[in-house]
């Protein structure tokens, strides 16, 4: 009866250590104390079985049997329930919208803390930076073999304005791209990568249309330092000044990075605010009448 009512106390605690937080004190006192009933009234199921059946060799082996059984399940669940939670986030593109391929990112504290917004902005408007700092893309159409480039920054006198293209083109679009950490703490070395399609484009006098797939490839972003202040964004500027080329260019879903006081990077969830798709059409010539954009 003593044995019974044991297996039923571990039983019970071992159901109760799964209706509180997973991995909290509370659970691991749970988990503790039903491994420890279950290990006593093991020990003395052993122990009188040993005594009451001395020489019956097949019964004891089939005890012996259940009770490791009984052991290796208890054993099993908590290493099942232990394990760190996983979710599966799409990262690139098969084709112009649609994610197919994911990979497995851990859940981390910074799942959801991170942001990041790309808006259209008139491209005729002066761009200036408080610092005289400018991050930019130039969606350059360079094959992954060849390697990157088009990615950097630009340096001037603080609240100068800055021109992307020379005067004798005319940029038709021009996105910003603000990331935001509403995290407690600052992270370094972040990173993540834009899928780019580049697209053969079909130019008249006063129109583009994109028409087939050049190539496609990851173009990587990344970023030194960002504080733990949504007001105090990283800021990119992003354009197509190819004459010959139209741009997809979509965000991800996933980003890399080191929080202070870690020594390792995490891979955490990306907030993507508006279209996750840009779109960029090729600049014309200044003589051009204003451009038609016709996809």
């Amino acid at each position: 009866m003593r044995d019974i009512l044991g297996i039923a106390v571990a039983v019970v605690i071992a159901l109760l250590s799964q209706i509180v937080e997973p991995r909290s004190p509370l659970w691991w006192t749970a988990i503790i104390a039903a491994g420890l009933v279950a290990v006593s009234v093991a020990g003395h199921l052993v122990w009188r079985a040993i005594a009451d059946h001395r020489g019956q060799t097949r019964r004891m082996a089939a005890i012996i049997g259940m009770i490791v059984c009984a052991v290796g399940f208890v054993g099993f669940a908590g290493w099942f329930f232990i394990q760190k939670p996983t979710a599966v986030v799409p990262t690139t593109l098969a084709s112009t919208d649609t994610p197919a391929t994911g990979v497995v990112a851990p859940i981390t504290s910074f799942d959801d803390s991170i942001s990041i917004e790309c808006e259209m902005v008139l491209p005729q408007i002066p761009v200036a930076s408080p610092d005289g700092q400018v991050n930019e893309l130039n969606l350059f159409p360079i094959a992954p073999e060849q390697g990157g480039g088009g990615y950097g920054q630009r340096f001037g006198p603080a609240n100068s304005p800055i021109k992307f293209v020379s005067d004798d083109l005319t940029l038709v679009s021009l996105y910003k791209c603000q990331v935001r950490n509403y995290g407690k703490i600052p992270v370094f070395n972040a990173k993540f990568f834009l899928f780019i399609r580049f697209m053969n484009a079909i130019k008249s006098e006063n129109a583009a249309k994109l028409d087939s797939l050049k190539f496609e490839r990851p173009w990587e972003i990344k970023i030194n330092r960002l504080e733990a202040d949504p007001d105090r964004p990283f800021v990119l500027y992003v354009y197509n000044i190819s004459e010959a080329v139209g741009v997809y260019a979509t965000l991800p879903s996933v980003i890399e990075l080191q929080p202070l006081g870690e020594t390792k990077p995490q891979t955490a969830r990306l907030i993507v605010s508006g279209p996750q798709t840009m779109t960029f059409f090729p600049p014309f010539a200044r003589s051009s009448p204003t451009p038609v954009q016709n996809k």
